[in-house]
């Protein structure tokens, strides 16, 4: 699989200001333009994903409980792989623990998360409220993605500097962590 660069324009391309500056600057000029086919192809490849693993793990305990929560809920959401509509929030949060049900979804190794349980389910139910164009919805997910992306490695990075400091490590000790 090819590496995918980070967006021109993306925080993780920017620098000399503040991580929030260039998040915030990164959202409200991102085209569609700028984003590579192969980063197209990946959120089309992660959504198919997240499908899968919402079917694969429907019947299991954790997500039966999401999705019966969900279908009392009314509204006009869809919960994948039921027949019943639930609020968007509720299958929001349905299609995020099937999603995850198997802990097989796609993985954010810089931040350590996985992003698109967060992400796609949330978009899926946005994009029941109005029609959106799937251009639009990777666009979205492109951002989402980013923007977790950029939080999640520096929080990660804040949490191993208070780990090392702890543990009053050596700096190789502490490189070889952040390495």
């Amino acid at each position: 699989m090819a590496t995918v660069q980070p967006l021109k324009d993306s925080p993780a391309a920017r620098t000399g200001e503040p991580l929030a500056a260039r998040i915030a600057h990164s959202v409200v000029t991102m085209s569609m333009n700028d984003v590579p086919a192969e980063v197209t192809d990946k959120v089309k490849l992660c959504l198919f994903d997240l499908i899968g693993c919402a079917f694969e793990s429907r019947d299991l305990p954790w997500s039966r409980q999401a999705v019966a929560l969900a279908e009392g809920t009314g509204g006009a959401a869809t919960v994948i792989g039921s027949p019943h509509a639930a609020s968007h929030a509720d299958a929001a949060f349905a299609n995020a623990v099937m999603g995850h049900g198997l802990v097989r979804e796609d993985m954010h190794s810089g931040s350590i998360s996985h992003l698109g349980i967060v992400v796609l389910p949330t978009l899926l139910a946005l994009s029941e409220l109005r029609h959106v164009r799937g251009r639009n919805f990777i666009a979205a997910a492109v951002v989402g993605y980013e923007v977790g992306g950029q939080i999640g490695r520096a929080g990660l990075g804040s949490a191993l500097a208070g780990i090392n400091a702890l543990l009053d490590e050596t700096p190789d000790d502490r490189f070889h962590h952040v390495a």
